[in-house]
Protein backbone atom coordinates (compact mmCIF):
# COMPACT_ATOMS: atom_id res chain seq x y z
CA UNK A 1 0.00 0.00 0.00
CA UNK A 2 2.84 2.39 0.65
CA UNK A 3 4.14 1.76 -2.86
CA UNK A 4 0.84 2.89 -4.30
CA UNK A 5 0.90 6.17 -2.35
CA UNK A 6 4.47 6.92 -3.39
CA UNK A 7 3.58 6.21 -7.00
CA UNK A 8 0.62 8.62 -6.92
CA UNK A 9 2.65 11.33 -5.21
CA UNK A 10 5.47 10.86 -7.73
CA UNK A 11 3.06 11.19 -10.63
CA UNK A 12 1.58 14.43 -9.30
CA UNK A 13 5.05 15.89 -8.72
CA UNK A 14 6.05 14.97 -12.26
CA UNK A 15 3.18 16.99 -13.68
CA UNK A 16 4.23 20.01 -11.62
CA UNK A 17 7.84 19.71 -12.81
CA UNK A 18 6.64 19.37 -16.43
CA UNK A 19 4.48 22.49 -16.04
CA UNK A 20 7.37 24.49 -14.53
CA UNK A 21 9.72 23.33 -17.27
CA UNK A 22 7.22 24.26 -19.99
CA UNK A 23 6.67 27.72 -18.49
CA UNK A 24 10.42 28.37 -18.18
CA UNK A 25 11.05 27.25 -21.80
CA UNK A 26 8.20 29.48 -22.94
CA UNK A 27 9.63 32.41 -20.93
CA UNK A 28 13.11 32.01 -22.44
CA UNK A 29 11.62 31.74 -25.94
CA UNK A 30 9.55 34.90 -25.43
CA UNK A 31 12.58 36.83 -24.16
CA UNK A 32 14.61 35.78 -27.22
CA UNK A 33 11.78 36.70 -29.59
CA UNK A 34 11.37 40.09 -27.89
CA UNK A 35 15.11 40.79 -28.13
CA UNK A 36 15.07 39.90 -31.84
CA UNK A 37 12.13 42.19 -32.43
CA UNK A 38 13.74 45.11 -30.58
CA UNK A 39 17.05 44.63 -32.41
CA UNK A 40 15.19 44.66 -35.70
CA UNK A 41 13.39 47.86 -34.74
CA UNK A 42 16.65 49.56 -33.74
CA UNK A 43 18.18 48.49 -37.05
CA UNK A 44 15.20 49.79 -39.00
CA UNK A 45 15.31 53.16 -37.20
CA UNK A 46 19.06 53.50 -37.81
CA UNK A 47 18.61 52.61 -41.48
CA UNK A 48 15.85 55.22 -41.79
CA UNK A 49 18.05 57.92 -40.23
CA UNK A 50 21.09 56.88 -42.29
CA UNK A 51 19.09 56.97 -45.53
CA UNK A 52 17.64 60.37 -44.65
CA UNK A 53 21.13 61.68 -43.81
CA UNK A 54 22.39 60.39 -47.15
CA UNK A 55 19.63 62.23 -49.03
CA UNK A 56 20.30 65.43 -47.06
CA UNK A 57 24.02 65.13 -47.81
CA UNK A 58 23.35 64.66 -51.52
CA UNK A 59 20.93 67.61 -51.52
CA UNK A 60 23.51 69.86 -49.81
CA UNK A 61 26.20 68.87 -52.30
CA UNK A 62 23.79 69.72 -55.15
CA UNK A 63 23.06 73.11 -53.57
CA UNK A 64 26.78 73.85 -53.32
CA UNK A 65 27.34 72.84 -56.94
CA UNK A 66 24.55 75.14 -58.11
CA UNK A 67 25.57 78.11 -55.99
CA UNK A 68 29.30 77.60 -56.48
CA UNK A 69 32.04 78.57 -54.04
CA UNK A 70 34.11 81.60 -54.93
CA UNK A 71 36.07 82.04 -51.71
CA UNK A 72 39.49 80.49 -51.34
CA UNK A 73 38.48 78.96 -48.00
CA UNK A 74 35.12 78.72 -46.27
CA UNK A 75 33.54 76.86 -43.37
CA UNK A 76 29.91 76.57 -42.39
CA UNK A 77 28.06 74.74 -39.63
CA UNK A 78 24.30 74.79 -39.45
CA UNK A 79 21.11 72.82 -38.86
CA UNK A 80 18.87 71.62 -41.66
CA UNK A 81 15.46 73.35 -41.87
CA UNK A 82 12.31 71.71 -40.46
CA UNK A 83 11.30 68.90 -40.45
CA UNK A 84 14.97 67.80 -40.49
CA UNK A 85 16.20 69.87 -37.53
CA UNK A 86 17.59 66.70 -35.88
CA UNK A 87 20.29 66.73 -38.55
CA UNK A 88 23.21 69.16 -38.66
CA UNK A 89 25.78 69.74 -41.37
CA UNK A 90 29.30 71.09 -41.54
CA UNK A 91 31.12 72.10 -44.71
CA UNK A 92 34.73 73.01 -45.28
CA UNK A 93 35.88 74.19 -48.68
CA UNK A 94 39.47 74.79 -49.73
CA UNK A 95 40.55 76.06 -53.14
CA UNK A 96 42.79 73.61 -54.93
CA UNK A 97 45.55 75.76 -56.37
CA UNK A 98 48.62 75.18 -58.45
CA UNK A 99 51.74 77.33 -58.12
CA UNK A 100 50.00 79.82 -55.82
CA UNK A 101 47.44 80.72 -58.49
CA UNK A 102 43.76 80.37 -57.63
CA UNK A 103 42.54 77.00 -58.82
CA UNK A 104 39.49 76.13 -60.83
CA UNK A 105 38.15 73.74 -58.20
CA UNK A 106 37.29 73.77 -54.51
CA UNK A 107 37.75 70.65 -52.45
CA UNK A 108 34.63 70.44 -50.29
CA UNK A 109 34.26 68.21 -47.24
CA UNK A 110 30.69 67.88 -46.09
CA UNK A 111 29.47 66.03 -42.98
CA UNK A 112 25.96 65.34 -41.74
CA UNK A 113 25.54 64.62 -38.02
CA UNK A 114 22.56 63.34 -36.07
CA UNK A 115 21.87 61.91 -32.64
CA UNK A 116 19.90 58.83 -31.77
CA UNK A 117 19.81 58.02 -28.11
CA UNK A 118 23.20 58.62 -26.54
CA UNK A 119 25.13 58.16 -29.79
CA UNK A 120 26.03 60.77 -32.38
CA UNK A 121 26.33 59.46 -35.92
CA UNK A 122 28.29 61.07 -38.75
CA UNK A 123 28.12 60.66 -42.52
CA UNK A 124 30.69 62.53 -44.58
CA UNK A 125 31.94 62.92 -48.10
CA UNK A 126 34.59 64.84 -50.02
CA UNK A 127 33.95 66.23 -53.49
CA UNK A 128 35.32 68.83 -55.90
CA UNK A 129 33.17 71.72 -57.05
CA UNK A 130 34.18 74.06 -59.89
CA UNK A 131 34.67 77.74 -59.05
CA UNK A 132 32.08 79.93 -60.74
CA UNK A 133 33.42 83.30 -61.90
Amino acid sequence: MSKCLIFKWSKQGTFLIEALLAVSILGVALVLILQSYLSGMRGALFTRDYTLAMFLLENKVSELKISGLNESRSEEKNVFPPPYERFQYATEAVNVSEDGQPGKFNQVQLAVLWSSGKKTHRLETTTYIPVLK
